[in-house]
């Protein structure tokens, strides 16, 4: 590419970049603040929901939730892990996150 050429096509090329970089920090912003995002809570119970899902789409899923029942199978995930070796700092990280 012949130098006077080249520069004129990589300032149009730093120039489009920017212009993008610009339009996308803009458009995330204003994404994320019409984004409702579900509580905590909210999560903790989709979360126990989605892990109900049967993949057997002939058989029927048990969708309820059962905070007991989330209880529960958490303290039987952790006891794997304990025992699985897994390190202090990540049990503890899941204990305060669960809130449990």
């Amino acid at each position: 590419m012949y130098p006077p050429n080249a520069k004129q096509f990589f300032a149009y090329l730093s120039k489009i970049v920017d212009d993008g970089i610009n339009w996308l920090t803009e458009a995330a912003s204003i994404l994320i603040d019409s984004i409702d995002h579900h509580t905590d809570e909210e999560i903790h119970e989709l979360a126990a929901i989605a892990g109900k899902t049967n993949f057997d789409l002939k058989a029927e899923s048990d969708l309820n939730f059962s905070a007991e029942e989330m209880k529960a199978r958490f303290f039987e995930a952790m006891l794997a892990l304990e025992q699985h070796g897994a390190e202090p700092e990540i049990l503890e990280f899941l204990r305060e996150r669960m809130q449990i």
